[in-house]
């Protein structure tokens, strides 16, 4: 797992941090993230921000919607 915390030029505090996420083989069932995603959230630190989230591979989607 890759983790990075950094603070640029502009004084904008950033936190990026890499998750794997287990191959499913049906592509009918998707894979629940939110739980991992709040745990990244916590272990940023920040109270407020914005959350950017990708998919490396090409045949990959995501598909957000509220939990």
């Amino acid at each position: 797992m890759g983790l990075c915390k950094n603070k640029n030029r502009a004084g904008i505090k950033t936190f990026s941090k890499l998750i794997c996420i287990p191959i499913t083989h049906n592509f009918r069932n998707p894979v629940n993230i939110t739980d991992k995603v709040k745990e990244v959230i916590e272990q940023s630190g920040f109270g407020r921000g914005v959350v950017f989230i990708m998919t490396s591979n090409t045949t990959t989607g995501l598909l957000v919607q509220e939990d």
